[in-house]
């Protein structure tokens, strides 16, 4: 199937907020396997980041989320058959205490299910990564949940390389 990647308008709003949603459903099913994480899948379920209505990703699209630090901000989709299959965004950042004056950042790449696996993800990286590169961004971060073994691969594959650990603790 043929697969467009755009960048993301007002009226894939609704589409991107059922991502949002699925997104913290599959976290936590991911992070039930281990019992050690299972305090931070509920967190995973209960964030409001994942319960994200239509109304706020569009404003979201459609004004660019600015602070003293964040230069630029965008997302792209990838779209099979007119319908919104996936999702990735990005923002670069600039920095006065790095030696690194810009820094691109990604913040949520997403592939429904029934089209992982085909390289759709691999794009709308790839479109990111030509976008950085014309925001002469020198370097690139990401996160991703240790479980995430398809993930991983595919950034590894992709040229990332682990660059430190991001680690988390639930206060009571």
């Amino acid at each position: 199937m043929k697969c467009v990647i755009r960048r993301a308008q007002p009226k894939d709003a609704k589409d991107i907020a059922k991502m949002e949603a699925t997104i913290g459903k599959e976290l936590h099913d991911m992070y039930v396997i281990d019992p050690k994480l299972k305090d931070f899948a509920q967190l995973c379920l209960n964030d409001p980041n994942f319960n994200e209505t239509p109304e706020i990703r569009k404003k979201l699209i459609q004004k660019s989320k600015k602070d003293e630090f964040r230069v630029d901000e965008i997302s792209y989709v990838a779209v099979v058959n007119n319908k919104v299959i996936g999702m990735v965004e990005a923002s670069v950042r600039k920095s006065k205490a790095s030696v690194v004056k810009r820094m691109g950042g990604f913040h949520t790449l997403y592939i429904h299910k029934q089209f992982r696996g085909r390289g759709y993800g691999t794009q709308l990286m790839e479109k990111m990564m030509n976008w950085f590169r014309s925001r002469e961004v020198e370097y690139v971060g990401l996160g991703v949940d240790v479980p995430n073994k398809s993930a991983i691969k595919m950034y590894s594959k992709l040229g990332f390389k682990l660059g430190g650990y991001q680690m988390k603790i639930k206060l009571q």
